[in-house]
């Protein structure tokens, strides 16, 4: 299936392949029509010109996804950039 023509990817996970993680675990997902320069391929998402929805599932740390912990967990936020 093509949501966007010539690409198949549709995610970018822990378990994809070559998935470039930073020496302190995390991971920047680098969405956009074209491939940053400095951005491992892993770790990028095609999107297409159309207007589109970013749909995040992340799950946060053992012991603290439970919104009355002290301090609850956020996820980082999404940095916009051209």
């Amino acid at each position: 299936m093509e949501l966007i023509p010539g690409q198949t990817k549709f995610v970018v996970a822990r378990y994809t392949p070559d998935l470039y993680t930073a020496p302190d675990g995390s991971i920047t997902v680098y969405i956009g029509r074209n491939q940053p320069a400095n951005a491992p391929a892993a770790n990028w998402l095609p999107v297409s010109d159309a207007p589109f929805n970013i749909m995040v599932r992340v799950y946060g740390p053992e012991d603290n996804t439970d919104p009355d912990n002290n301090p609850p967990y956020n996820p980082p936020p999404i940095n916009l950039s051209n």
